[in-house]
C-alpha cells in the first residue's frame, strides 16, 4: 500500500458517526457533483445536527476533500467528491456503491 492510501485510509478510520451520517445524506440525495450540491441548511436541519458541532464537522470533511463546497452570494451547498465516495464505500462496507 503507497503512503498515500495509508493516508486515506487513516482518515477514514477516524470518521465520526456524524460524519458518516453527512456523508450518507449527501450520496442519498444524489448531491455526488457541482451540479447537485445541498444546501448545509437543509442538511443540518434533516439530520438535526447542534450547529456549532455541525459547522465544524463540515469544516473537517471539506479539509479532508471528502466534500466539497459551493458558494454564491445566497447559499452554501455542498456536495460528496470521489474520496468521499470511496470512503463511505469502505466505512460501510460495501454498502454504499456507486
Amino acid at each position: 500500500m503507497s503512503e498515500n492510501e495509508e493516508y486515506f485510509m487513516e482518515v477514514i478510520s477516524q470518521l465520526s458517526a456524524t460524519e458518516v451520517r453527512i456523508l450518507s445524506f449527501l450520496y442519498n440525495n444524489d448531491a455526488v457533483d457541482a451540479l447537485t450540491p445541498i444546501k448545509t441548511a437543509n442538511i443540518r436541519e434533516q439530520l438535526n445536527l447542534a450547529k456549532s458541532s455541525f459547522n465544524q464537522t463540515i469544516s473537517r470533511l471539506i479539509l479532508t476533500s471528502l466534500v466539497k463546497s459551493v458558494n454564491n452570494s445566497r447559499n452554501f451547498s455542498i456536495y460528496i467528491t470521489p474520496y468521499g465516495c470511496a470512503g463511505l464505500e469502505i466505512r460501510t462496507n460495501g454498502a454504499m456503491k456507486l
